[in-house]
């Protein structure tokens, strides 16, 4: 589950996953209009190998992603929140069942999902088992912001919290900043009391971030980022943690726009942008977007 998620979140983010729910009332986010949207993403990934995804805006926000194979054929779509994917609606079992040449029947499964709005995101999560995906947990998120007027509002702090039986505990990150940056995060979990257990430290180098660490309250670091800038429109991150490195280079156009994304092992994604303000960063939890690398917007 945790390769597939992975994938889901490298694909629609440039690292990250999250959406948009179609409500009158939800604004786009935090964040002020962009000049440019996504329009077309080519790229390969582990699970849905070489494709392509053409997106479709209505009133500026996603109306619809289709995402297509190399023999062109309609294997998933983004909509409304959520990445659905063709799968079999028959068992592997009942798959060998059938008389060779047989067509294996398909359906359409929720994969990922996210309904946003102004304050709040709940990120609902899917595992794959016997070739379907079905419900996994869900994460809530709630933010506090700034008290000032500007469009792009300062995340003074966040909590997430998950129904008891999913063994996922209150968290909470509280941010320091200097000026308009973040240089630090406290992130505390809740029993009967708040408890501290990490600090996540940024680091620049002028208006550049150059790292963020996650150092536990016993000293050790749990997670580590650095931030290489091989030229003013390639960059490249190396995230450590638990032993192992993934790295990911992202080339920028002119205006800041993301146009291509490289991991180590091959997999790739090059964008096309068109004008216009579009609400495909909302993709991306606004947690994931603290951390610093570059989104597709």
């Amino acid at each position: 589950m945790k390769k597939i998620k992975y994938i889901l979140m490298l694909l629609l983010a440039g690292i990250w996953i999250s959406a948009c729910q179609d409500n009158d009332d939800v604004k786009p986010s935090n964040e002020g209009l962009n000049e440019f949207r996504v329009k077309e993403i080519v790229g390969r990934n582990d699970l849905w190998g070489d494709f392509k995804i053409n997106l479709n805006y209505s009133d500026d926000r996603l109306d619809i992603g289709v995402v297509v194979n190399k023999d062109q054929d309609t294997i998933a779509n983004l909509t409304k929140g959520m990445v659905i994917m063709k799968v079999p609606a028959l068992s592997q079992e009942e798959i060998d069942m059938l008389e060779p040449g047989s067509e294996v029947p398909m359906t359409s499964r929720i994969i990922y999902q996210v309904n946003r709005t102004t304050r709040e995101e709940s990120i609902t999560h899917y595992k794959r088992e016997d070739l379907q995906f079905t419900f996994d947990y869900e994460e809530n998120y709630i933010y506090e912001f700034d008290d000032t007027l500007s469009m792009n509002k300062k995340v003074m702090k966040w909590r997430c919290f998950g129904e008891a039986d999913w063994e996922i505990p209150l968290t909470r990150m509280v941010y320091t900043y200097e000026g308009n940056r973040i240089v630090r995060g406290e992130y505390a979990v809740y029993d009967h009391q708040w408890t501290v257990i990490s600090h996540w430290d940024y680091s620049y180098d002028g208006a550049r971030q150059t790292g963020l660490k996650v150092v536990g309250t016993n000293g050790e670091v749990n997670m580590e980022k650095v931030f290489t800038y091989l030229a003013d429109t390639k960059m490249k991150v190396v995230t450590t943690q638990a032993g192992k490195s993934h790295e990911v280079t992202y080339t920028l156009d002119e205006n800041g726009y993301v146009v291509r994304v490289e991991e180590e092992n091959g997999n790739y994604m090059d964008m096309k942008y068109e004008a216009g303000h579009g609400n495909f960063s909302d993709f991306i939890p606004l947690s994931v977007k603290l951390q610093g690398e570059p989104y597709i917007k």
